[in-house]
């Protein structure tokens, strides 16, 4: 028995694990664990690869903001060279990996283009990296954590929970880089469009900031397609912050259609990067409508071939000006002008009315309200509909006289020759513009009522308040020096303004200064200006009787502050 004791007692001790060696096992274990564990917060993961070598990427830096890009630190731990080829943020893919350069700067290039990859970057065993990405639908605010996910040529990924902050001599307290495409050409080639780039930045370093070029991107190569050097390049001291505060503050390039990621390249003392921002730039031209009635094609059997009473009997000025930024549409004949007021296109465009004062009426809105007897309630019917049209988004633009003061129909005319107006200077609407008073078919009167006053108020919703203000000086406010910057070829008034003859049609006092834009005025009055109404503007240039030169000064006015207004409220304040 004791010997069988003790061949017990002997195989025993050969196998068992000592409270020593227990305790050292456990020991290693935890710390084991405690590795792993600290490897994994850091974003440090390892996954077989490469044979039987371990792939080890650190992610060890916050989410750095740099305007549209956002940048992190990753470094290779492994004995191999790492490929990454896509990166993801809270799930989501990163839209381009902009550059990668060995950290810390200046760099040497870790990335390259693989056709049917795109990007790759390539991390060397023992380097640090510094990876930037250019962000689309993705918002990246400061002080928020995000997840960020590398995946590697191999299949493997690695994540980490990341702290967004700016990091640069930018601050962006709002808004940041943003590139808006105008759907403009550019009146020197016509085959680009125009886009504006808005910087909002706050220089929190102690040099002075300096933004001095525009460069251009292709976003899948990353191949730089052009660039711009700013004539005035902003400067920002230390400290202060910088906002547009006018249309022309903002960067103007243009470019051919395409998607490209554009960067305002900035130096500050001795460094230097940029911010970038996406913008798609499409083909597709924004339209701009002239309306001028040369033919009432409403009655087919007895076709009148006629121009409409108008200020401006060729709408050619109009014309040439819209047509260096828009496509545009004469609406020629009465049953295009009707289905345009009826069912108007979609989305934003601008609408001049070339007849000004006398704006046509079709023949079937008289019909339907029994004719001059129902004048007044056609005409109000009529103009409801263009204020329709105009809130839904668009700029519909009077370019002189009193907006909406009269109608005309030219076959109207015809019918009831001069038997069928009231007697008086209101037997047309521009008594002095040499247009035969019986069949010129405009009208600002009748037997149902006067609509000289009441036009406005149905057109625009507001109160009419005409001042007579003759033979005046109109003073130029700081929006047409705006205007002029923006547009080289404008060159409006400034200052006061030789004699005109004008008036300013309605008072505006009461609406609000967000829903005004006044461009000159005489006495505190406006005499040209925009007013909101709905979604969409109506921009009256009150100008009665101006010099010989008025059908070109006017059509620069008509054209130049419809295209601003455009760009103010349908392109950058979106």
């Amino acid at each position: 028995m004791s010997r069988f004791g003790l061949g017990i007692k002997v195989w025993h001790d050969r196998r068992a694990v000592s409270p020593v060696v227990a305790t050292v096992i456990l020991v290693a274990i935890a710390i084991t664990l405690a590795i792993a564990f600290a490897f994994w917060a850091s974003g440090l993961l390892g996954a077989i690869g490469y044979g039987t070598r371990p792939v080890k990427l650190a992610i060890y830096s916050d989410l750095e903001l740099y305007g549209g890009y956002f940048v992190i630190l990753v470094k290779n731990l492994g004995s191999d060279i790492v490929f990454i080829d896509k990166m993801f943020i809270d799930g989501k893919p990163v839209s381009y990996i902009f550059d990668a350069q060995t950290y810390p700067p200046p760099g040497d290039v870790r990335w390259m283009y693989e056709a049917g990859s795109g990007i790759i970057v390539y991390i060397n065993p023992g380097e640090t990296v510094q990876i930037k990405g250019v962000i689309k639908n993705i918002t990246l605010a400061p002080g928020v954590t995000h997840e960020v996910t590398l995946h590697t040529t191999l299949g493997f990924e690695f994540h980490r929970a990341l702290h967004a902050r700016v990091v640069s001599p930018m601050a962006f307290p709002s808004g940041g880089i943003v590139a808006y495409n105008t759907g403009l050409k550019d009146p020197n080639d016509p085959s680009k469009r125009l886009i504006f780039v808005y910087l909002k930045v706050r220089n929190q370093w102690q040099d002075d900031l300096e933004i001095y070029k525009v460069e251009f991107y292709n976003p899948d190569t990353r191949e730089k397609v052009g660039e711009e050097e700013l004539a005035n390049p902003l400067v920002i001291a230390p400290g202060e912050e910088w906002e547009p505060k006018n249309l022309s503050d903002l960067i103007r390039v243009s470019i051919n259609p395409g998607e490209y990621i554009v960067n305002v390249t900035w130096r500050c003392g001795k460094r230097g990067g940029g911010l970038a921002s996406f913008v798609n730039v499409g083909s597709e031209v924004i339209k701009a409508y002239v309306i001028y009635i040369t033919i009432d094609d409403e009655d087919l059997s007895n076709v009148i071939n006629e121009k409409y009473p108008a200020w401006h009997r060729d709408p050619q000025p109009f014309v040439d000006i819209l047509q260096q930024y828009f496509d545009v549409i004469i609406i020629s004949n009465m049953s295009q002008l009707k289905d345009f007021i009826e069912n108007p296109p979609d989305g934003h465009y601008i609408v001049i009315n070339a007849h000004s004062e006398p704006l046509p009426i079709p023949k079937a809105y008289l019909d339907a309200n029994g004719g001059l007897s129902g004048f007044r309630d056609s005409v109000k019917e009529w103009h409801e509909k263009i204020k329709d049209l105009v809130s839904g988004g668009r700029v519909w633009t009077q370019p002189t006289g009193y907006p909406f003061w009269g109608t005309a129909n030219k076959r109207y005319a015809r019918i009831y020759g001069c038997s069928g107006w009231t007697s008086g200077w209101g037997q047309t609407i521009n008594s002095w513009s040499g247009l035969d008073s019986c069949t010129g078919g405009a009208t600002e009167k009748t037997s149902g009522g006067s609509v000289t006053y009441d036009g406005v108020r149905w057109a625009t919703g507001l109160p009419y308040g005409n001042t007579g203000t003759w033979n005046c000086k109109p003073t130029s406010t700081n929006l047409v020096d705006d205007l002029n910057n923006v547009f080289t070829g404008a060159n409006l008034p400034t200052g006061t303004a030789t004699d005109w003859d004008g008036w300013d049609t309605f008072d505006v006092s009461s609406v609000p200064d967000d829903q005004k834009m006044v461009f000159y005025e005489y006495g505190g009055k406006p005499i040209i200006y925009a007013l909101k109404v709905g979604g969409g503007w109506y921009v009256f240039i009150s100008i009665d009787r101006p010099p010989d030169t008025s059908s070109d000064l006017s059509a620069k006015m008509a054209s130049y502050i419809s295209v601003y207004v455009y760009l103010t409220y349908f392109v950058v304040k979106k």
